[in-house]
């Protein structure tokens, strides 16, 4: 190599490095902006920070978790009206699981085992003792074994998705619904047997996540089937809390 190669060479190399220095300084949304006006420069004229408007209060929506369960919502309110047909119906069960997908994986992908910063923030906001578990109306006494407690929490799910109507737009949320409440006991059934502390840590995890995706699905259920709200509003208030205990459990 020349002397003048090496210094083109030397001079690309400290301008790429500035490129890079520069670009971590910039927020995020001019990141993501920058990224999509140079590749699609040309036919995409909508600016990644300017989020959708909702008409009831002209408030954009900033918060992910409750955007992308407003498109899920949004998904099921378009796929309800496309005609049934075997053609259709087959789409119709894809895209219902693609774009519920969306929020679901957001919400796993938000409950990651290996996010530090989001756990030294929740443990400011997260004050729900382990030991408030809700109170069974029967006989009055608190359920405080979890892994009965899930248990009860999964035959409520199932008793529950076999009410909702079954339909192409229906079918594949009561998949994913049923799928999710009841991993939640099956997971914490395999941490309560785990070999490790890392083992036992990876499952609570893993129970997080499904409790919050089985609140997901419940939204979604609700949407598609109005008439269910009043239910499904109080299977999500269980899935909340559980989703509080795992998590206060998961951070000791």
């Amino acid at each position: 190599m020349t002397n003048d190669e090496k210094s083109t060479n030397d001079e690309f190399q400290m301008t790429k490095e500035a490129r890079r220095t520069n670009y971590r300084k910039r927020p995020a949304e001019e990141q993501v902006a920058g990224e999509a006006e140079a590749s699609w420069e040309e036919t995409l004229e909508v600016s990644v920070s300017k989020l959708r408007e909702e008409p009831n209060d002209g408030k954009r929506v900033f918060d992910l978790e409750e955007r992308t369960a407003r498109f899920g919502e949004a998904i099921i309110g378009f796929a309800k009206k496309i005609p049934l047909s075997p053609v259709n119906n087959r789409l119709i069960e894809q895209l219902v699981g693609a774009g519920t997908s969306v929020g679901a994986n957001y919400c796993e992908a938000d409950d990651g085992v290996s996010r530090k910063d989001l756990e030294a923030s929740w443990e400011e906001t997260l004050e729900v003792s382990v030991s408030k578990l809700r109170e069974e109306p029967n006989d009055g006494k608190r359920v405080f074994d979890l892994e009965e407690r899930t248990a009860r929490f999964g035959e409520a799910i199932i008793r529950f998705a076999k009410n909702v109507p079954q339909n192409p737009v229906n079918n594949r949320l009561i998949e994913q619904l049923v799928g999710a409440g009841t991993s939640v006991g099956a997971n914490y059934c395999e941490a309560d047997d785990g070999v490790s502390r890392k083992d036992f840590k990876n499952k609570i995890g893993t129970c997080r996540k499904e409790a919050r995706e089985t609140k997901f699905f419940l939204r979604m259920v609700a949407t598609a089937e109005p008439s269910l709200k009043p239910e499904a509003r109080n299977l999500w208030q269980e899935a909340k809390e559980l989703h509080l205990i795992f998590s206060k459990i998961w951070r000791k």
